[in-house]
């Protein structure tokens, strides 16, 4: 009884109740194997049945052609060949075309081959492509931004210098605002009285002479040009550099004289000894300033 794929396929085998048997996977793995075996034999034998027919009804056809001619026109008979010849003979021919079949399919596979090949290269080729763009534009774009913060900190370096110029121009403003606030006059004292000394009551030293000021003085934080806001710069309405700028009582004070901040005036000398038995000098304020008189201070009895 010839073996066949389905009796390998149905085949099953009895369980060992007292050891083991073989492995599962692996008899049933082995059986899969024979039977594709067994499968690829039997449609070859068939293909070759099939063939073997074939040579015999072409063989049995070119005899009855060979037999069956016309008188007038006999067609020509190959002498001494037997069927076996002729059998041979067209698996010679079955062999040539099972060889150009297989040639073409080789041509066919190589072609398909190198088509695939054609493709990955081509899209290697446009993947590189788009890899060189995008790292042209995160190129172009970090170009940019290092353009930008270049800019930025150009910008903040000009910022701060004009910045740092600006609170120097203030403090040297906040500065000069200070040094431009007129100093107290020194203190003087009356000159001794000529002739004999007499009894009688001692005569206070003389008060420092009150500084004149503005009708509308200086207060800070008012802005320029309103009143008691002073010049831009903070400085006095006049000048010392010009003797006519001075007013009337500042005669004492050397003409062009001025003071380390370079608009006001130097402060105003007695001009002679006082009038009367102790009092104070008698000079009349500047026209357009006001005197502080300051407290009275009460004779001491000596």
């Amino acid at each position: 009884m010839p073996l066949t794929a389905e009796d390998v396929k149905n085949k099953q085998f009895t369980h060992s109740r007292f050891r083991g048997g073989y492995d599962e996977a692996e008899v049933d793995e082995f059986l899969d194997q024979v039977e594709a075996e067994l499968a690829r034999l039997h449609r070859e034998n068939a293909d070759l049945r099939a063939r073997l027919q074939a040579a015999e009804q072409a063989l049995r056809d070119a005899q009855q052609a060979a037999s069956g001619g016309s008188a007038g026109a006999p067609a020509p008979v190959q002498v001494g060949e037997d069927p076996q010849q002729a059998a041979v003979r067209v698996l010679a021919a079955a062999q040539r075309t099972a060889d150009e079949m297989v040639a073409e399919a080789k041509r066919d596979a190589e072609k398909i081959i190198s088509d695939a090949r054609a493709r990955v290269e081509q899209l290697e080729r446009e993947t590189q492509e788009r890899h060189r763009a995008v790292i042209g534009n995160l190129d172009a774009e970090r170009e940019k931004l290092e353009r930008r913060v270049d800019e930025l900190r150009a910008f903040e370096r000009e910022y701060r210098a004009r910045l740092k110029a600006y609170l120097e121009a203030q403090l040297r403003d906040l500065e000069g605002r200070g040094t431009d606030t007129p100093r107290p006059a020194p203190a003087t004292t009356a000159p001794p009285a000529s002739g004999p000394a007499t009894a009688g009551p001692a005569v206070p030293p003389l008060a420092p002479p009150a500084q004149p000021r503005p009708a509308s003085p200086f207060v800070p934080g008012t802005p320029p040009g309103q009143p008691g806001g002073g010049t831009s710069s903070g400085a006095a309405p006049f000048s010392a550099g010009s003797p006519s700028s001075l007013p009337a009582g500042f005669g004492g004070a050397a003409a062009g004289t001025q003071t380390p901040s370079g608009n006001i005036p130097a402060p105003p000398t007695l001009g002679g000894p006082p009038s009367g038995p102790g009092g104070p000098p008698d000079q009349k304020p500047p026209s357009g300033f006001e005197v502080d008189e300051g407290p009275e201070i009460p004779p001491t009895n000596g």
